[in-house]
C-alpha cells in the first residue's frame, strides 16, 4: 500500500483525520503544544481507535488551536524555505545534483501515486529540522562574531588600551556561555527553540506554572469556570500541556542529559535522522532520471544545436542555405515540440513507478494523461511558462559560488510545475477508464503549437546564453539545474 493513500479497509470519521493530519508534523514553535508523530503519517497502519487518540491530542480551546495553528503554519513555511535553500545549495554541487532532481521526481511520484497536492511536500519536518538547527548556530554564533571583530578593530589602533582587554573578557565570556549553550541545543534535537529558549523562558514558565496550579482540583474548578464562557476547554488544555521537562531546554538538560545511555540514545536518534533523509533513494532517482530524460531529449537537441552548423561547409548561395536552414530548423523545432509534449508524461510515469523502464512505457502514460487531458494540458503549460524566466537566467553569467542563487529560482519555479504535474498524472490514473479519443487527443494534441513556442524560444536562446549552442542542453524543464559541465 502507497504510504499516502489511506488504506480502504480501515473506515475512518472524516474529523479524526482531518484532525490527525493536522497534528501529523513536528510544531517548532510552540513548545508547549508540540505533538510528536511521524512525518509521514500513514492513518492506514492505524486503528480507528489509534486515530482517535491521535485526534484527543488536538487543543479544545479556540486560544490553543489558534496557536497551534499558527504554529503549524509557520513550521510549514520555514520548512518549505529550509528545503528551497537546501534543494539549491545541492544543485550547485557536482553530482549532489543529482539529490535535488531525485526529490522533485519524488514530489511527482507521490502526488501521482496519492492524487493529492500536499503529498508534493515530502520532507519538510526534516528540512525544518535542518533549518532550524543551521539559522539557530549562526543567530547565536553573531555575539561571538561581533565581539571579535570589535576586539581586533580595537587592537590594531591600540593593543594595550581598556577597550581592548574589556572586549577580550567579553569575548572569553561570550564563547564560554554560547558554545555549550550551541553543544547543548545540538544535543537535545537542534530544534529551533532550543537555541532561543532564553527568550521564550518567561512565556514558558508561565505555562509551566500555570499546569502546576492545575493539579490542584479546586484551583482547576475555579480556572475552569471563570475561562469557559469565553474559551471553552482552556483549563483541559493547560493541565494537559507536556512537562517541563520534555520541552524546555535546561530542564531537558538537567532531567535527562545525565540518564545512563543517554549518549548512545542521541547517536542512535542522529543516525536514525540521517538515514531517514532517504540520500541513496534520491541519488538513484535522479540518476535514473537523468538518463531517461537525456536519452528522450538527446535527438533533438542534437538537431537543434546542428540545424545551423551541419550546412557551414557547403557552398551554397546565401539564399539557397537559407531556406536548407529554416527546413532544417523547423524540422528540429517540430521533433522538440513533439517531444516536450509527451515527456513530462514519460517523467510522471517512471517517477510513479520508479522504475527505468517507466520511461518507455508510452502506452501506460498515454492512458493516463488522456484520464485527465486537460490537468494534463494545464500542468504542461504551467511547467513551460514557469520555465521561460530561466532562459533570461542565462544571459549574463555569475561567479561560481553564487551559482546556489540561481539554483534558488530553478526550485521555486520548478516545483510547483511537478506537483500539478503529478497531480494531473495521478487523477488521470485513478479513473478507471480514459476519456473518449474524440475528447482527449484533441486537447493533448493542442500542446504541440504550445511546446513549439517553447522549443522556438529555446533555440534563439542560445544566442544570448553564455554558453551559446550548448546551453541547449541544460533544458531545466527537464534536466538537471545547473550542469556543473556547463557552468563557468
Amino acid at each position: 500500500m502507497d504510504s499516502n493513500r489511506l488504506d480502504e479497509s480501515v473506515e475512518l470519521d472524516p474529523d479524526v483525520v482531518d484532525a490527525a493530519i493536522i497534528i501529523a508534523d513536528e510544531i517548532i514553535v510552540a513548545s508547549f503544544v508540540d505533538t510528536i508523530v511521524p512525518e509521514n503519517l500513514d492513518l492506514g497502519q492505524y486503528s480507528p481507535s489509534d486515530v482517535a487518540n491521535i485526534a484527543d491530542r488536538r487543543p479544545k480551546s479556540w486560544p490553543f488551536r489558534l496557536l497551534a495553528a499558527t504554529s503549524w503554519f509557520c513550521s510549514r513555511l520555514f520548512g518549505i524555505v529550509s528545503m528551497i535553500v537546501i534543494l539549491a545549495i545541492l544543485a550547485s554541487i557536482p553530482l549532489a545534483q543529482l539529490l535535488s532532481f531525485g526529490y522533485l521526481f519524488e514530489v511527482v511520484g507521490r502526488v501521482g501515486r496519492s492524487g493529492h497536492f500536499a503529498s508534493g511536500f515530502v520532507g519538510l519536518g526534516k528540512a525544518s529540522r535542518i533549518g532550524g538547527a543551521v539559522l539557530g548556530t549562526f543567530l547565536c554564533l553573531l555575539p561571538i562574531q561581533f565581539l571579535s571583530v570589535a576586539w581586533y578593530n580595537a587592537w590594531i589602533i591600540d593593543s594595550n588600551s581598556t577597550q581592548t582587554y574589556v572586549l577580550k573578557i567579553l569575548q572569553v565570556a561570550a564563547v564560554a556561555l554560547i558554545l555549550p549553550h550551541i553543544i547543548a541545543a545540538w544535543f537535545c534535537g537542534g530544534k529551533f527553540r532550543y537555541f532561543i529558549w532564553p527568550l521564550l523562558a518567561p512565556f514558558s514558565l508561565f505555562i509551566w506554572a500555570a499546569r502546576q496550579l492545575t493539579a490542584v482540583p479546586a484551583l482547576y474548578r475555579i480556572l475552569s469556570t471563570a475561562t469557559d464562557w469565553c474559551a471553552p476547554g482552556l483549563a483541559e488544555d493547560i493541565s494537559g500541556v507536556k512537562p517541563l521537562q520534555d520541552w524546555f531546554l535546561p530542564a531537558i538538560v538537567i532531567h535527562h542529559g545525565m540518564k545512563p545511555g543517554r549518549i548512545a540514545l542521541v547517536a542512535q536518534r542522529l543516525w536514525d535522522f540521517f538515514a531517514g533523509l532517504r540520500l541513496f533513494h534520491y541519488f538513484k532517482m535522479g540518476l535514473l532520471g537523468f538518463v531517461g530524460s537525456f536519452l528522450w531529449l538527446f535527438g533533438p537537441t542534437m538537431l537543434l544545436i546542428g540545424s545551423t552548423m551541419l550546412i557551414s561547409d557547403i557552398r551554397l548561395s546565401p539564399g539557397q542555405l537559407a531556406v536548407i536552414d529554416l527546413l532544417l530548423a523547423m524540422v528540429a523545432l517540430t521533433f522538440c515540440a513533439v517531444v516536450f509534449a509527451v515527456l513530462p508524461a514519460m517523467q510522471a510515469r517512471f517517477a510513479v513507478t520508479q522504475r527505468m523502464t517507466g520511461f518507455f512505457e508510452f502506452g501506460d502514460a498515454l492512458r493516463a494523461v488522456r484520464g485527465a487531458p486537460i490537468l494534463y494540458w494545464l500542468a504542461v503549460v504551467l511547467m513551460f511558462l514557469l520555465a521561460v524566466p530561466l532562459l533570461l537566467l542565462n544571459i549574463e553569467p555569475i561567479p561560481q559560488p553564487l551559482m546556489w542563487i540561481l539554483a534558488v529560482f530553478f526550485v521555486v519555479l520548478i516545483w510547483p510545475g511537478k506537483i500539478f504535474l503529478g497531480y494531473a498524472y495521478g487523477k488521470g490514473a485513478l479513473r478507471q477508464q480514459p476519456r473518449r479519443w474524440w475528447f482527449s487527443i484533441p486537447i493533448l494534441g493542442s500542446l504541440l503549437p504550445i511546446t513549439f513556442l517553447y522549443a522556438f524560444l529555446l533555440f534563439f536562446s542560445r544566442y544570448t546564453a553564455w554558453n551559446g549552442a550548448w546551453s541547449l542542453l541544460e533544458n531545466q524543464v527537464f534536466l538537471l539545474p545547473i550542469p556543473f559541465w556547463l557552468a563557468t
